[in-house]
């Protein structure tokens, strides 16, 4: 019976929206109960939580918090459990603790190579801690080969891949991220960025429709993005039009930023990030390598945005 309630916190720990997490724990939390002496739900106690914090969708403090009890826990019931060692993997990639970050999650791939979510954890500490993106991206694609069907093993694989360009590529593997799971926060908007990129317009309004037919709660980031692919598609009043709309619904700072850089108002895109706390796992990777930004790159007011990442993320490459 404990088996069975870990393995569905598992199933939701890995759909990665915020009511998923919440039920996740709420699965985890109830195998502890049942079984106090069981490491792997104490595992997923862990990475729930850093998952939570990671995502903003509790403060970073108190994921730590938890997330580092729980880790401990299970390290103390059995220190050879790789899981163990990739939840604790996660609290230090919370912590921005980069080396100690590496060592955990990579003493967890050497207990178990098979371990999807070490290999998933240890491609966010490379790339946000040392910005090795080659060696990153490596580690991701072998976490999306060993969980196919984790919505976000694949997405992140194709994440990747729309940073370095590879924009067909990245569609392969964001089309079934988003069959896996269409409430994936990220997934439509993802899809809709790399379609953009190759000139699909019908994608990028299918993809936009469908993202706001499923989450009504992330509207205004939809419609931000939206924007975005419309500029990138070359119409840039109907893309000023969507940015003014998303604003006045709530998008976060970064996406209205990525829309009005890819219109080409530097100042706006500016005012925007001016408002960005930088605090969700995948801001820090956009301001370095999203190519919306790419025209404002020489901006000297952007290198200025570009020190605030790094006091806020703290990485060993910058």
């Amino acid at each position: 019976m404990t088996a069975s309630i870990i393995a569905q916190g598992r199933y939701h720990c890995h759909q990665r929206t915020r009511v998923s997490l919440q039920r996740a724990i709420q699965y985890y939390t109830r195998a502890t109960e049942r079984a106090v002496r069981a490491p792997e739900a104490w595992c997923g106690l862990a990475d729930s939580w850093s998952i939570m914090g990671g995502r903003g969708y509790v403060r970073v403090a108190e994921a730590v918090e938890r997330a580092e009890a729980s880790a401990r826990r299970a390290l103390v019931l059995d220190d050879t459990l790789s899981a163990a060692h990739t939840s604790m993997g996660g609290v230090h990639y919370l912590r921005h603790q980069w080396r100690d970050a590496e060592s955990a999650l990579r003493n967890a791939i050497q207990l178990d190579p098979q371990n999807a979510d070490a290999h998933h954890w240890l491609a966010l500490s490379l790339t946000c801690g040392f910005g090795a993106r080659e060696n990153a991206i490596c580690e991701q694609t072998i976490a999306a080969r060993l969980n196919p069907v984790s919505p976000m093993q694949v997405g992140a694989l194709g994440w990747y891949h729309y940073l370095r360009g590879e924009y067909e590529l990245a569609r392969a593997e964001l089309e079934p991220a988003v069959d896996l799971n269409g409430d994936l926060d990220e997934g439509h908007a993802w899809l809709a960025r790399v379609a953009a990129r190759l000139g699909d317009e019908e994608t990028v309004t299918a993809s936009i429709a469908a993202g706001l037919g499923r989450r009504r709660d992330q509207r205004g980031n939809l419609v931000a993005e939206h924007a975005s692919a419309l500029a990138v598609l070359g119409d840039l009043r109907c893309a000023r039009r969507l940015a003014a709309k998303a604003t006045a619904q709530g998008a976060m700072p970064l996406n209205l930023a990525l829309a009005w850089a890819s219109i080409g108002d530097a100042d706006r895109a500016l005012e925007c990030l001016a408002r960005e706390s930088f605090s969700v796992y995948w801001t820090p990777q956009a301001a370095w390598w999203d190519p919306r930004f790419d025209v404002m790159r020489d901006d000297r007011r952007f290198a200025c945005v570009l020190d605030r990442v790094a006091r806020v993320w703290t990485p060993e490459w910058t």
